[in-house]
């Protein structure tokens, strides 16, 4: 068990990265690049509402240096 836990704190970046890759290609194959691209753009907003919640939003702090 030890060996997959230091596996996966070794090389977590690339497994998160080609599992949702993976997933892209799917959604690409069986819906389309259209519905895809909205399914995206859904999953994006989410994230940033999450982050909103969670009191982390790097979206705003981001958006506020850019007014500087």
């Amino acid at each position: 068990m030890n060996q997959w836990l230091r596996y996966w704190y070794t090389y977590r970046g690339r497994i998160i990265a080609t599992f949702a890759f993976f997933l892209l290609g799917i959604l690409l194959v069986t819906v389309g690049l259209g519905r895809t691209l909205v399914i995206l753009l859904f999953a994006a907003v989410g994230y940033l509402i999450g982050e909103y919640v969670d009191g982390g939003s790097t979206l705003l702090r981001w958006l506020r240096s850019l007014r500087r």
